[in-house]
């Protein structure tokens, strides 16, 4: 994917003095426009960035500091104008981040997951009123009303290519009506979604699944399955005739009963993002950081705004009223420009 960005990868690793892994960085020099950026790898299909950690990374670096060591990685580098390492958590499965000691700026959104319990109801029913769960009943016998209801779960090639077609449309269009450029377009990233499903579709790692009602497509996912964590990546839903009934939130539902079922998956993470919808399910909320830092004269220039930017976008987001605002600018925005 970073190839067909046109990035350079920079894979960068630290050993121990007898030579045992202790740290990899996965960053890439983005050379396309006037600025040579250090970036990571992964780019927006990933939610989360981090270095790959070794869990005595702390006690195997002393006495040295990771401030010090960066300093050295920085001084080893190709040259480049501008560091825009994004989206990291404090915490990387239970390891400190180590670039949290470099002083980071607050990501403009966080992240939000949530417990499984071991009894679905009881969960349930501990998340959603009674009302609410009466309304999540009329939508599901409205939508029966319009076809058979199906979570379908693909196997084949052709059957996952299909769920995926479905996925990357309605994403798409999503997109189009906030006024978004679609990440979906980017040279290489449909490819890498199709790519990781088919071939980890039979271990259980990748999840491709989707809730048919009739002939149609009506909502889609595909999630990840890491050490009793759910990770909810990408979720469409239709616009069609289906989509006033919410197929969205119904299969979300289905997902999130399916997964607490099998007992396989503890953690329910919803990603990045501060939708509103998250607050119904999550209990537990985390913020990310970014860290940006200039190499050059010109990465100097263009790092004060960009650090503007960032914090005014995150003000933005605190305020419910302010971020609708933003939102139904940015939709007309988007509206003009296609015509």
């Amino acid at each position: 994917m970073g190839k067909a960005e046109g990035l350079r990868p920079l894979i960068i690793a630290v050993e121990t003095p007898r030579g045992a892994p202790l740290m990899l960085f996965p960053l890439a020099l983005d050379e396309k426009g006037a600025l040579t950026k250090l970036i990571w790898l992964g780019g927006d299909t990933a939610d989360y960035h981090a270095p790959l950690l070794a869990p005595d990374w702390r006690a195997a670096l002393a006495p040295q500091s990771f401030n010090a060591l960066w300093k050295e990685i920085r001084a080893a580098l190709p040259a480049h104008d501008l560091i825009d390492l994004g989206k990291q958590p404090a915490d990387i499965q239970g390891t400190d981040n180590p670039f949290m000691a470099l002083g980071l700026d607050l990501h403009p959104a966080g992240t939000h997951m949530t417990k499984l319990g071991e009894d679905w109801e009881s969960y349930y029913k501990s998340k959603r009123s009674s009302s609410t769960r009466k309304r999540d009943r009329n939508r599901r016998n409205n939508l029966r009303r319009l076809g058979e209801l199906a979570y379908e779960v693909p196997q084949s090639a052709d059957e996952i290519d299909a769920s995926l077609d479905a996925l990357f449309e309605q994403k798409n269009a999503f997109f189009a009506e906030c006024g978004i450029t679609s990440f979906l377009k980017k040279p290489g990233y449909t490819d890498f979604y199709r790519q990781m499903a088919k071939a980890h579709a039979q271990s259980g790692l990748i999840d491709v699944s989707h809730l048919r009602v009739g002939g149609e497509i009506a909502a889609t996912n595909w999630g990840a399955r890491f050490r009793g964590h759910y990770y909810y990546v990408l979720g469409g839903f239709t616009t069609s005739e289906s989509g006033k009934y919410s197929p969205g939130s119904l299969f979300l539902l289905d997902l999130l009963e399916k997964e607490t079922r099998e007992g396989n998956i503890h953690t329910f993470d919803f990603s990045i993002g501060d939708e509103a919808y998250k607050d119904d399910w999550c209990e537990l909320h985390f913020p990310l950081f970014d860290y940006k830092a200039a190499s050059s004269l010109k990465g100097l220039l263009a790092l004060l705004p960009l650090r503007l930017a960032t914090r005014i976008k995150r003000f933005l987001k605190q305020s419910p009223r302010a971020w609708a605002l933003a939102q139904t600018i940015r939709k007309r925005l988007g509206q003009l420009r296609r015509g």
